[in-house]
């Protein structure tokens, strides 16, 4: 490889990680609201009994 390839394909390398990085910091941030919502309806008893109807409502697949 010459010089100037070796410069270039690091610098793509470094794009991509910026890109990826960026995108896998939204996804934190959603997997932590989606986290934080399964602790609110598991902290009740009537929570999850509630979420079950919408659920059956919606016709969505669930482990509950």
């Amino acid at each position: 490889m010459k010089d100037n390839e070796c410069i270039n394909v690091t610098f793509c390398a470094y794009i991509i990680i910026l890109v990826v990085g960026d995108e896998l910091n939204e996804m934190d941030e959603a997997i932590i609201k989606i986290k934080n919502n399964i602790k609110f309806v598991r902290s009740s008893h009537a929570r999850p009994m509630s979420f079950k109807k919408c659920i059956e409502k919606l016709k969505v697949q669930s482990k509950i």
